[in-house]
Order: structure tokens, then sequence, then C-alpha cells
């Protein structure tokens, strides 16, 4: 697959999803009441942007990242401190751009206001309705969400 993008979506249940050999993955203002451990997890891929995203109850590890040559992630709220949320594997010589994350009680830092709305504008990226993912069916791509308790 060339290029998959989550756009502002909500999900509402624990979700995991995984993608291999996708050129390029964007996951941009979307929220996640609970990510599965790994919730996101991404191999074999050129690049990897999370961005303006909310996490509202990750673990360490609930972002794996493995062989990916790029990762940006950028002004997201996540529940634990993002160097604890990712986890990178074979991960040498690569882009790595981690920046303006915070944990959700904290304020905006100033420095960081302006940097979703730059981005905004230079990203390209395609939004999908909801009913796109419930009919999602291919070997490179797995978006799943389950119930918690019952």
């Amino acid at each position: 697959m060339e290029k998959f993008t989550i756009q502002k979506q909500t999900f509402k249940e624990a979700t995991t999803i995984t993608a291999t050999n996708v050129k390029e993955l964007l996951i941009y203002k979307t929220t996640f009441s609970h990510l599965s451990n790994p919730g996101i997890k991404i191999e074999k891929s050129a690049k990897v942007s999370i961005i303006d995203c909310v996490f509202n109850e990750t673990s360490p590890g609930s972002i794996s990242v493995n062989s990916v040559d790029e990762v940006e992630i950028i002004n997201n709220q996540f529940s634990i401190d993002t160097i604890e949320v990712v986890e990178l594997n074979d991960f040498y010589g690569s882009n790595l751009y981690i920046s303006c994350n915070r944990l959700h009680e904290e304020a905006v830092n100033l420095e960081c206001v302006t940097i979703s709305s730059a981005l905004q504008t230079v990203s390209s990226a395609t939004s999908f309705p909801a009913s796109f993912f419930s009919s999602l069916t291919s070997a490179s791509m797995d978006v799943k969400s389950e119930r918690q308790g019952s």
C-alpha cells in the first residue's frame, strides 16, 4: 500500500492498528480512548507521522515502530511520557523527530502552538469515512477496535 491516512477519527473502544509494508502512514487529529499493547504497530515502512492526536489510555510500548526510515511524533497528548509510549526497533541511522508532545493535564507550550497549523497546511492528507475502516481488507493494514470489559 502506498499511503494510508487516518484523519479526524474517534476510536471509543480499545484499538489495535497494524501496518506492514505501507510506504507512508499518517495518523492526524485522531482520538483514541484506549490503545492495546502494542496498539499501533508499524513495520517496514518509509515514513510514519502521528500528529495532533489524543491518546487517553496508553502504556509503555503502546506504539511500536520496527524498521521504519522516518518517524514523526508531533503535538500529541498522552497519558504517560511520550518516550515510554514509543518503542523503537531496528531504527539505526533513521530519522526520528519527537516534538511538542505532552501529558493530558499539561498546557500547550507557546513554542508549539504554531507547529500544528504549519503542519496542517503542508499535509496533503485525505480523510476517510468511518465506514472505510470496517470494510478494509488488506494484507498490509489491519485496524481493530474491541469492546472493553464485558
